[in-house]
């Protein structure tokens, strides 16, 4: 894809460019981890609070904590994912 192919250059000793990218990409995903867990912790609390306040929609008093808990789901396989993501990166910042 498009972002996996930029680089950054800099004239430093061999094999620090790649070095270079592999570090900003190791980073780039563990700052997105660390957001994706927290969203996906905050929609824990909401849906907590929308059950026990038993929070219906108002006109059709439907329940709105399992729409709460799908969107836990999602942002959860969400953090899973950059989770696999965030591994094989390490795997191959470590290997050069």
């Amino acid at each position: 894809d498009r972002l996996s192919s930029y680089r950054v250059t800099l004239t430093l000793a061999p094999g620090t460019v790649v070095l270079l990218t592999q570090g900003a990409t190791v980073l780039i995903e563990v700052v997105n981890l660390a957001v994706m867990a927290a969203v996906t912790w905050q929609l824990w609390e909401y849906a907590v609070r929308m059950g026990e306040g038993h929070y219906t929609t108002a006109v059709l008093q439907v329940p709105i904590q399992p729409f709460v808990i799908v969107a836990i789901a999602g942002t959860a396989s969400y953090v899973l994912a950059i989770l696999c993501d965030l591994s094989k990166s390490l795997e191959k910042f470590w290997r050069e």
